[in-house]
């Protein structure tokens, strides 16, 4: 230890000191360099690596770290971990201190000074620190330029037009200063570089912004544009457009520059002559060294000069005769010298003879001579030339006139006057010495006449000509004759025509071959009389001379014409006994010519008169005619009696007084009733062909009662006729009505009684498990007894299918679909069966009897089943004969569902409509008939795996009425255009969406009428109009009609009585009425099971 005093430190202090440096626990701390720039005006930071190492002792402890200087203004700092754990064994520990300047942080021109200090904590005393240094970038500026282009002018000075500084923070004061600007070469260019040298800031935030001394834009130095001047040398016309530079000039080239024009080509822009033409020059160049620093066109205009071209004429004056002028006419003019073919042609001059007398080769000046055409414009002539040509004597036409004369025969003529035509005036020259004679002796108009012997004389005689021959013309006129005519009487007939029966003709000359031909004659007036005139026309000569004649005109004879005959005759009239007497009247005949009474000559009337009177019986009474107070001028008159029928009163109150099924159809034998005269017969007329005569039954009533065989199944028509005294009424109004028997079970064959018919029949649908026969035969009567045997008797079933008269319809086996037509005749009484799967034969041998046990026959008449059940269902049309049959072949009704076969049954050779068509009202036309409908749920067997059927109607349901049993509406079938509409609009609801089931509802229908049905499922037939009138399946809603061809699917959606129907329609004289059952489906292309939507219940009266 040194003393104090000594200038040392004290020994304690010393002591204190080394003990800080041996026990000292941070040993230093290092601040790692400035990572990341920081820029003025940008939120950015940057981090610095500080490290802190251990001191002299191996103990753990904490330091504390801290910011021991001032960071710049608006920079601040953050440590990532303010305070290190020192672990035993640590040696060193490091964290980050974050630098961020904020946006009003300035530029710092150099690296500003910060300390970090670390201590150990609880200890200030033990600390170290270490240094870093942040630095403020100015904020980099760039310049945006504008440089003006300029046209060439040899110096690079260069125009900025606008400066902006790109990169300045908002509200901050920074402007630039502009330097000098320069092109980078004086030539012309586009996008020249521009240089804009020592530019610079300035502003009290500029010390914030850095910014180079130079920026660069690009402009464009121009060409300058040059004034060329361009000479044409003049040319004569060569038809051409070439044209040749004299000389090219350039004004506005800068002094010094070494730029000159040279090239092109020149062409006048129309080829004709003429002075100022516009000239074209192309293929213009510019040459020299600073050529490239120009501009000039390569085309140009200017002017020159096409002289014209000289030609020289040739002209032709043609000969010419003798005129007595010095004219001459120029026939050909000829240019030579002429290019290109040119259209350039020699017009117009004036040609004239040396002396006007008659002469060869004598010279002709021209004169007046001029260019045409469409190239004339481009040359000159001279307008005056000389030729030559001869003047030729003047050939004259003699002029002779020779007199006409009438036929004689001869062919003298006489000159009447001789003269020249053409002499020229006051030329001296006369004709003499003419001669003539007719060609022929015969008539005629302008005749040719021979004239001999012309001569000329006179002083100018010289210069003319004449021929000593000539012709002229002159007419020899027909010799006028009048004919003598004959004409017949004639009886009148309404025109005025006539006929001629002789003819003469006096006056020819002798040895002439001549006659009379032709002619028409007619009275002047069509009535009767005696020596009318008659004039003739058409007469014509005939004859190798006729043609040297002619005929006087009007020609004329006389004739009479007598009175015709006409008839009167005395109508036939006829009246009911106790009528007023008729009018009595005539009829005429026998006029003529389509005359009536009303448009002839008769007046007055006829007297008639009868012996009948008022209180006459029946019989024929005749009719008197006479001439009362006729008159006629050209009719007689003859009369014809007639007759007056009293007729017996025609039968009224025509009635079918038997029983009827609803006023329609009759069984089993129709009796009709009329009221008549008394006294009378009355005839019953039976479809136009069988009569039956009746008598009184009581005083006026006639009664008659037909037979079977008098009618036919279907539609008959009936008339009474009164006769008394053999005279017959009229017909009465005739009175229709069908003719069916009542029982159903029995089919009988429509048509008359024993004519020939055909049926056929249509396998409409079948079961799976169908392999049964079935067919017809025939029955005795309506019951079905076959042979005497009784349906239920003992051996029935033999007797039926043992009948010679049975007919196998469908084979077991047989292939659905099939159809199948026999021969039957009209009335038959036919009964069908069903061997159920098996065959006639089998059954016969196994079971004759048809015991309920075996195998068994079923019949359509239900007393002969050995069940006694009905196995058939009928759905029939009593006007057509058509009808549709749905078999059970089960004992007892089986399943009920009556489709083991469904077959359709139509008279003739076609195929019937399929199930569920129409429906046929019975009743006649005029007539409402009540139906009472209901809509059931579809009934269901017990062990049936289908869903609950509905309890409401599933849609809109209804009918309409259709023509025929096809379905026809207005005119088209199902399926046409048009259908859907045409249905629904005549159609009537039954129910509608919703309505609950069973509820019943009647509708009054048309008797007689035919209906088919629909079923709109979910829906109502006005949105169908509305919205798929096409009744397509890729629309909604649908309409399902009853007729197949109509529906979307083209199949059938609704059937009569099958599959579920569960009773037999039967058409009984013991009820009032009968059910038929209607089952529809409305979804498409549906099987047989589908058929389950609804079931409709209709009651029909009988």
């Amino acid at each position: 230890m040194r003393d104090s005093g000594s200038g040392l430190a004290p020994a304690c202090a010393i002591e204190l000191l080394e003990q800080r440096t041996l026990l000292s626990q941070i040993g230093n701390v290092t601040v790692g360099p400035q990572v990341d720039a920081l820029t003025y005006g940008t939120v950015s930071s940057t981090t610095y690596e500080v490290t802190v190492l251990r001191g002299n002792t191996a103990g753990a402890f904490v330091a504390d770290l801290n910011l021991s200087t001032t960071l710049p203004a608006n920079v601040s700092g953050a440590f990532t971990a303010e305070k290190l754990t020192f672990a035993v064994g640590d040696i060193s520990l490091t964290t980050f201190y974050v630098v961020t300047a904020l946006p009003g942080a300035q530029a710092t021109p150099a690296p500003a000074g910060f300390t970090i200090s670390a201590s150990v904590e609880g200890n200030a005393q033990d600390t170290a620190s270490g240094d870093g240094s942040v630095q403020i970038d100015r904020k980099a500026l760039t310049v945006s330029l504008v440089a003006a282009d300029k046209t060439y002018d040899g110096l690079t000075d260069a125009s900025i037009t606008q400066a902006d500084l790109n990169g300045v923070l908002a509200g901050d004061d920074v402007t630039l200063i502009d330097g000098t600007a320069t092109f980078d070469t004086k030539s012309a260019g586009q996008g020249k570089t521009v240089t804009d040298n020592g530019l610079s800031l300035s502003g009290t935030d500029a010390a914030n912004y850095s910014l180079p001394s130079t920026a660069t834009t690009t402009a464009s130095i121009n060409r300058l544009a040059l004034t060329e001047t361009i000479t044409i040398n003049d040319k004569t016309y060569d038809g051409l457009t070439t044209a040749s530079i004299a000389s090219a000039t350039l004004t506005g080239v800068l002094a010094n520059d070494d730029v000159s024009l040279t090239g092109g080509t020149a062409q006048f822009e129309t080829a004709t002559a003429g002075s100022g033409k516009p000239v074209h020059v192309t293929g213009l160049t510019l040459t020299g060294q600073d050529a490239a620093n120009y501009s000039a066109s390569s085309t140009a205009d200017t002017t020159g000069k096409i002289l014209k071209r000289l030609l020289t004429a040739a002209i032709t004056v043609s000969d010419k005769t003798y005129d007595g002028t010095l004219a001459g006419t120029i026939t050909d003019r000829a240019l030579t010298g002429i290019v290109n073919n040119d259209d350039v042609s020699l017009t117009g001059g004036s040609a004239t003879f040396a002396s006007k007398t008659v002469g060869i080769g004598k010279t002709v000046t021209v004169t007046g001579l001029s260019l045409t055409g469409t190239a004339a414009a481009n040359y000159t002539v001279a307008d005056t030339a000389t030729t030559s040509a001869s003047i030729n004597a003047l050939t004259l036409a003699p002029v002779i006139v020779v007199a006409n004369k009438t036929y004689d025969g001869t062919t003298t003529a006489v000159v009447s006057l001789q003269t020249l035509d053409g002499v020229i005036s006051d030329d001296d020259v006369s004709l003499t010495g003419a001669v003539a004679t007719f060609s022929t002796p015969n008539a005629g108009t302008g005749k040719t006449v021979n004239v001999t012997g012309l001569t000329l004389t006179g002083t100018d005689a010289g210069n003319y000509s004449v021929s000593p021959t000539t012709t002229t013309t002159a007419n020899i006129n027909a010799l006028e004759l009048t004919p003598v005519i004959t004409v017949a009487d004639k009886t009148y007939d309404g025109t005025t025509s006539a006929t001629i029966t002789g003819k003469s003709l006096p006056g020819t000359i002798a040895d002439d071959d001549v006659t009379l031909a032709g002619g028409v004659a007619a009275f002047v007036t069509p009535g009767a009389g005696a020596g009318k005139t008659v004039n003739i026309t058409g007469l014509t000569l005939a004859g190798a001379d006729a043609g040297n004649y002619t005929l006087t005109s009007p020609v004329t004879s006389t004739a009479s014409i007598n009175a015709a005959a006409l008839k009167v005759t005395a109508d036939n009239l006829s009246v009911n006994v106790g009528g007023n007497l008729p009018t009595l009247t005539v009829s005429y005949s026998g006029f003529v010519n389509g005359e009536t009474l009303a448009t002839s000559d008769v007046t007055g009337t006829p007297s008639v008169t009868t012996t009948a009177t008022s209180t006459a019986t029946a019989g024929k009474f005749p009719i008197t005619a006479t001439v009362g107070t006729l008159t006629s001028t050209n009719y007689t008159f003859s009369f014809v009696a007639g007759t007056l029928t009293i007729v017996p009163v025609t039968p009224t109150g025509l009635a079918l007084t038997s029983e009827t099924l609803y006023g329609a159809v009759v069984t089993p034998a129709p009796v009709f009733t009329a009221t008549a005269g008394a006294g009378v017969t009355v005839t019953y007329l039976v479809n136009g062909t069988t009569t039956v005569t009746t008598t009184e039954s009581a005083p006026g009533t006639y009664t008659a009662t037909l037979t079977r065989q008098m009618l036919q199944i279907g539609a008959n028509t009936i008339t009474a006729t009164a006769t008394s005294n053999s005279v017959s009424s009229a017909a009465s109004a005739a009175v229709n009505f069908v003719y069916a028997p009542s029982e159903s079970q029995v089919y009988t064959v429509a048509g008359a009684f024993g004519s020939a018919q055909t049926l056929t029949f249509n396998w409409t649908s079948r079961d799976a498990s169908y392999h049964d026969e079935l067919g017809v035969f025939t029955v005795d009567d309506l019951t079905g007894t076959v042979g005497g045997v009784a349906p239920g008797s003992a051996g029935y079933a033999a007797a039926a299918l043992g009948s010679s008269s049975r007919t196998v319809i469908f084979s077991s086996g047989q292939t659905a679909g099939a159809s199948r037509t026999i021969t039957v005749t009209g009335g038959q009484l036919l009964a069908f069966y069903l061997i159920s799967n098996n065959t006639t034969s089998v059954f016969l041998e196994r079971n004759g009897d048809n015991r309920l046990t075996g195998l068994n026959a079923f019949f359509s008449v239900k007393a002969a089943n050995p069940d006694r059940v009905q196995h058939v269902i009928t759905t029939g049309d009593p006007q057509t004969g058509r009808a549709v049959m749905g078999w059970e072949d089960l004992l007892f009704g089986g399943d009920r569902d009556y489709n083991d076969i469904v077959i359709s049954l139509t008279p003739g050779s076609a195929v019937s409509p399929t199930v569920g068509s129409a429906l046929r009202v019975p009743g006649v036309t005029g007539n409402d008939v009540p139906l009472t409908m209901s809509l059931e749920p579809t009934r269901r067997a017990a062990d049936s795996t289908l869903a609950a059927p509905a309890r409401t109607a599933p849609g809109e349901i209804g009918y309409f009425v259709v023509s025929d049993s096809a379905g026809t509406v207005a005119g088209l079938a199902p399926g046409d255009t048009g259908y859907v509409a045409a249905a629904l609009e005549n159609r009537e609801v039954l129910f509608q969406s919703g309505d609950s089931l069973q509820d019943a509802k009647t509708v009054q229908a048309p008797g007689g009428a035919l209906l088919g049905f629909y079923y709109i499922p979910g829906s109502t037939a006005a949105q169908v109009l509305a919205t798929n009138p096409q009744n397509l399946a890729s629309n909604t809603p649908i309409v399902l009609f009853s007729f197949a061809a109509a529906n979307p699917d083209r199949v059938q959606h609704f059937r009569w009585s099958a599959p579920e129907a569960v009773s037999v329609p039967v058409l009984s004289q013991s009820t009032d009425q009968y059910t038929q059952f209607l089952h529809a489906v409305g979804k498409l292309n549906p099987r047989s099971v589908d058929f389950d939507d609804f079931l409709l219940s209709l009651t029909i009266p009988q």
